[in-house]
């Protein structure tokens, strides 16, 4: 709990400094009409975080399991206007709203962390879940915001062979320079990403403490062996292997040697295709 503390407030400190780097152009530019700019994914994160701070809140106190209701997320975007907001008002209520969220997680007893949940597919999880799950998804559209800069500035001259090398792709030793240097204590990084894909680097210590996922996804192992728990069933694992896993589905690592290391795919709707 404290890393996931830590984790939001060491985004708190940085972002407004990374944002005052990007030009107003670029955070404004919609990749297509359709598609939110950089300055509306900021105004998505700022409807997560009104609508996860009545959560944290509420599961505490209302009866179990309690109910996740959904939102209209492109309806809540467009409604509050975020691409005609200055980014410095957009940039304060997202600041203002998480250090909300910082306040409620420090003053949360320990015992509420395993209180049930119930998704909006119908499966089950906890508030554990929801508040790790929340710092992924930040994460995740943080890396939208500026892990893409160079995607939006390439000069004119770029060959699309070089964006393609220097976006699309990722060798092994980058991805794990990039997760050593996390900070935060976390065992995981995103790599790669593109409209409902996330490709992840992942690489538990000693025990793994994930949770269901939102999103189907695959586990590609790159390296090491032990024992995968899938929906009830287990079964052994080794490099090489090709592990799915649907959304909502509980399923964790065991008995894992100190070398394990995997790719994680993410992908498809939130709830998992369609069965």
């Amino acid at each position: 709990m404290q890393q996931l503390i830590q984790s939001l407030e060491h985004h708190l400190r940085t972002v407004p400094q990374k944002l005052q780097k990007i030009s107003l152009s670029v955070l404004e530019q919609k990749p297509q009409p359709h598609k939110w700019s950089k300055k509306e994914i900021l105004g998505h994160l700022v409807d997560s975080a009104q609508n996860n701070l009545r959560r944290f809140v509420e599961i505490q106190h209302c009866p179990e399991p309690y109910q996740i209701q959904g939102y209209a997320q492109d309806d809540c975007v467009r409604i509050n206007g975020y691409q005609q907001m200055r980014i410095q008002e957009v940039t304060k209520l997202w600041i203002t709203i998480n250090q909300q969220i910082v306040r409620v997680w420090k003053n949360l007893p320990l015992e509420k962390l395993p209180s049930k949940v119930l998704n909006t597919d119908g499966s089950e999880s906890s508030l554990q879940w929801w508040i790790t799950d929340y710092v992924r998804h930040l994460e995740h559209h943080l890396q939208q915001i500026f892990g893409g800069i160079e995607d939006v500035e390439d000069p004119p001259n770029t060959s699309k062979e070089q964006r393609i090398k220097e976006h699309f792709r990722i060798d092994i030793k980058t991805a794990l320079q990039k997760l050593a240097a996390r900070k935060d204590g976390y065992r995981f990084i995103e790599i790669l990403q593109h409209e409902s894909m996330r490709i992840e680097l992942y690489q538990p210590q000693e025990v793994d403490l994930q949770m269901p996922h939102k999103q189907d996804e695959l586990y590609v192992v790159y390296s090491g062996h032990g024992t995968f728990f899938n929906d009830g069933v287990r079964h052994t694992f080794e490099a090489g292997d090709v592990l799915f896993v649907p959304a909502g589905v509980v399923h964790r690592f065991e008995d894992f040697t100190e070398d394990f290391l995997t790719w994680v795919i993410f992908y498809g709707p939130i709830g998992g295709e369609a069965k």
